[in-house]
């Protein structure tokens, strides 16, 4: 038997070997307690505070396999599939789909990869360089205000140098209405060495005949960063406007944010940021100029290792709830600020 398994175990070794292709199983598992204040109470009118056990504070906890493939002539087939869930419950991000987050296979060469499937925008990808937090689900509002993915979406990046490409197109699949549904975004970096600066561009149109007012969402942003020793400065903006199906305006925007990462030591690190969104049209049944919403946060990051790492973070929002709304956030009648406090682990695998 112990024959057996071994010319088993050489036969794949060979096959993979002769195919030169990997299959990597890989994830983050993240959990924190939490504090935070000026929730809605058991009635919905009054006001309460929450300590919870919550999952994603860094990151959100998720699993995913990708794989590639060399092919010969520098060519490799690519795929990857990516599922979210809470540590804390156990339960999927996304229950109504496995790989929530990611779901794609493409071909990759010395002029780029294509993909397609289930993927981030464009947008999304390039301006994650210049997120403080990195797009920390529990404490930065930036995944509010920048759409994150797109199903259906045929999608290309390549890197020239010190110039990186990017772009994508989501079908819409509706018949008869090529455009309606469909979105598409593109975007450049520009990186020669310890600064870099990008411009990307987002669009999702609206879904014709649907009668559910939803409509056009347009952003377009810039963002720079600069490493300065042990700093790492942060800086961006994000022109917004979503439409109705009939072109009226639904909200218009712009969002600021800014922040600082420095390192300790080699094993902690400090990140401050500031996000300002300054709203300036929001319409419901009447149209109005509400008050801009802000946000302040702090993170401190302990690495046990290259794996593992504790973090402690607190955060501050005025004029709306924390994170904008996002991540089940909300403010309790006749608040307008909300504190949040966490101390938390992630792990990688």
């Amino acid at each position: 038997m112990k024959h057996v398994v071994a010319c088993a175990g050489l036969g794949i070794f060979s096959l993979a070997a002769q195919a030169q292709s990997s299959v990597t199983l890989y994830g983050v598992v993240d959990a924190n307690v939490e504090y935070a204040n000026n929730l809605p109470g058991a009635t919905g009118k009054d006001s309460g505070s929450r300590l919870s056990l919550r999952s994603g504070g860094m990151s959100t906890s998720r699993w995913g396999i990708r794989g590639v493939e060399e092919l010969g002539g520098g060519v490799k087939a690519v795929f990857a599939l990516e599922n979210g869930f809470n540590v804390d419950t156990g339960s999927q991000s996304d229950s109504s789909r496995l790989f929530d987050r990611q779901a794609f296979v493409g071909l990759s060469s010395q002029y780029g990869t294509l993909t397609f499937g289930r993927q981030y925008t464009t947008m999304f990808s390039i301006m994650g360089n210049y997120v403080p937090q990195a797009y920390a689900p529990q404490n930065e509002p930036i995944s509010t205000v920048v759409t994150a993915r797109n199903d259906n979406a045929v999608k290309y990046v390549g890197k020239f140098g010190v110039v990186g490409l990017g772009a994508h197109y989501s079908f819409g699949e509706r018949p008869g209405a090529f455009s309606s549904g469909a979105g598409w975004g593109l975007g450049a970096t520009y990186a020669p060495g310890d600064f870099s600066i990008s411009a990307a561009y987002d669009q999702l149109n609206p879904q014709a005949g649907t009668g559910s007012g939803s409509g056009r969402t347009l952003y377009a942003g810039i963002g720079a960063n600069y490493v300065a020793g042990p700093a790492t400065l942060f800086a961006a903006y994000r022109w917004g406007r979503k439409e109705d199906e009939a072109g009226r305006p639904i909200t218009r925007d712009n969002f600021w944010w800014t922040g600082v990462r420095y390192e300790l030591t080699q094993a902690l690190a400090l990140t401050g940021a500031f996000y300002y969104d300054d709203i300036k049209t929001s319409c419901g049944t009447s149209c109005t100029n509400p008050a801009n919403p802000w946000q302040a946060t702090a993170l401190l990051d302990y690495s046990l290792s290259k794996r593992t790492n504790l973090y402690a973070v607190a955060a501050y929002a005025k004029n709306a709830a924390m994170n904008f709304g996002f991540g089940g956030y909300t403010l309790a009648q006749g608040k307008n600020s909300q504190t949040a406090m966490a101390i938390g682990i992630r792990t990688k695998f």
